[in-house]
């Protein structure tokens, strides 16, 4: 715990979130939920997909913060539109309830198709299901919509700081030897 802690404190988005995630499952820290809030916040400002979804949970359930359906959906959002599954299925399920965002089943469509195009078991449930309740032109215009998705390219410096980015080396720049100069 030690080390995620250090890596996180210096703005590591991946340690952020696996320290916000001890601090939720109460493991080698004490269960505290605001604290992994807190974490989890800090590496979804980083457009840490992972942190972004998780951080939608805590706003829909209520959970280390105060319930509310329309900061879950932003979060959701964020993550689904950085092509992670499970926050475009749950971001499908939002849609199709209207739970935090207008009700719209063609977008819940859309979210799970692209969530089931990725292999997510619910996702491919919802499909199936949704599919029974959708006119044709709902289904056709639901996969042209996913047809139309482009993931949010995030920065592959996203978990660093801006002066700890990592410049690319030449191999012939290492200093190991093996590649001729």
């Amino acid at each position: 715990m030690k080390w995620f802690r250090k890596a996180a404190e210096q703005n590591y988005a991946d340690p952020q979130a696996n320290l916000g995630a001890a601090y939720f499952n109460g493991e080698g820290v004490a269960q505290d939920f605001k604290e992994g809030v807190k974490w989890f916040r800090k590496a979804a400002e980083q457009n840490y997909a992972p942190a972004e979804y998780s951080l939608g949970q805590c706003y829909a359930n209520g959970v280390g913060v105060a319930q509310d359906s329309a900061e879950a959906v932003r979060w959701f959002r964020k993550a689904a539109e950085q092509n992670r599954a499970e926050a475009q299925h749950t971001l499908g399920g939002c849609y199709h309830t209207g739970e935090g965002v207008a009700k719209d089943d063609v977008e819940a469509y859309k979210c799970f198709l692209l969530a089931s195009g990725q292999g997510f078991e619910p996702a491919k449930t919802a499909v199936s299901q949704l599919e029974f309740t959708l006119t044709p032109a709902q289904i056709a215009e639901g996969k042209q919509r996913a047809r139309n998705f482009e993931p949010r390219e995030v920065s592959p410096a996203v978990n660093l700081t801006p002066d700890r980015a990592i410049s690319p080396t030449p191999p012939e720049a290492s200093g190991t030897g093996f590649f001729p100069r």
